[in-house]
C-alpha cells in the first residue's frame, strides 16, 4: 500500500508542472493526464471517482470565465487557466479520493507539517461532527420559535445563531483540552513509523520526471 506523504510529494510535483507550465500544449496535456493515470493505477483509485471529484472546481472555473470573458472575450489566456485548474482539480481529486483524511495528516505529520497545523485538522476533522450536530439542534429551536416575520428579523436570529454557535464551539474546545490535558496530553500528536514500498518511490519518481521533463521542453523547446 503506498504511503500517504509519498502521494502528497507526488501530487505536489505535479500541480506545480502543471502551474509552473507557460503554454500548455496538448502533448504536455496528454503526459499530466498519463501521469494521473499511473498514480491512479498504483493507488488502486477509481478513474471515474476521481473525475467526479474534479467537478467541485466548476463554480470557480465559471467565475474565472466570466471575470477574463469580460473584458475582450474569451481568448488563449482563458483556455491556459482553465486547462491548468482542471488538471489541478484532478490531482487533487486523485489524492482524495486514494487516501483518507486521517492517514493523510499522518503523512503530512512525517513530511514535517508543523504541530500546530496538525492538530489545528486533526481536531477540526475529530470534532467536525460535533459541531455540525450543535447547529442542527440550534436549527430546531429556531424553527420552533420563530415564525417570519420578515427577512430583516431573520438576519438578525441568523446572526445571534452564529454567535452562539462560536461562544459554545469556544467553551466545548476549552473543556476538551483540559480533559486531554488531564489525560497526559503532552501538546504534541505522536508520530508513527512506516516503511515505503518501491511503488512509493517509484511515484515520486515520476512525478519528478513529470516536472524536470517540463523543465527540459520549456528550456528546449526544439
Amino acid at each position: 500500500m503506498l504511503q500517504p506523504e509519498s502521494k502528497t510529494l507526488a501530487i505536489v510535483f505535479y500541480i506545480l508542472a502543471v502551474v509552473l507550465d507557460p503554454v500548455l500544449p496538448l502533448w504536455r496535456i496528454v503526459g499530466y493526464l498519463l501521469f494521473l493515470l499511473f498514480f491512479a493505477v498504483l493507488s488502486r483509485a477509481s478513474i471515474l471517482k476521481i473525475i467526479k471529484r474534479s467537478f467541485f472546481l466548476i463554480p470557480f472555473l465559471l467565475v474565472i470565465l466570466i471575470f477574463n470573458a469580460l473584458p475582450g472575450g474569451i481568448g488563449p489566456r482563458v483556455y491556459l487557466l482553465l486547462g491548468k485548474g482542471w488538471l489541478a482539480a484532478f490531482g487533487l481529486a486523485a489524492l482524495a479520493v486514494s487516501t483518507d483524511f486521517v492517514r493523510l495528516i499522518k503523512g503530512l505529520q512525517r513530511l514535517g507539517l508543523p504541530n500546530v497545523l496538525i492538530q489545528l485538522l486533526t481536531f477540526m476533522y475529530r470534532y467536525l461532527d460535533l459541531l455540525v450536530a450543535e447547529v442542527r439542534r440550534m436549527e430546531i429551536a429556531r424553527n420552533q420559535r420563530f415564525f417570519g416575520r420578515g427577512y430583516l428579523r431573520q438576519f438578525t436570529v441568523l446572526g445571534n445563531m452564529l454567535g452562539n454557535l462560536f461562544l459554545r464551539t469556544f467553551e466545548r474546545g476549552e473543556r476538551v483540552y483540559v480533559a486531554m490535558q488531564l489525560r497526559g496530553f503532552q501538546g504534541y500528536l505522536p508520530i508513527t513509523k512506516v516503511a515505503y514500498s518501491w511503488q512509493d518511490y517509484c511515484l515520486v519518481i515520476g512525478a519528478l520526471a513529470t516536472l524536470a521533463l517540463l523543465g527540459v521542453s520549456i528550456i528546449c523547446p526544439y
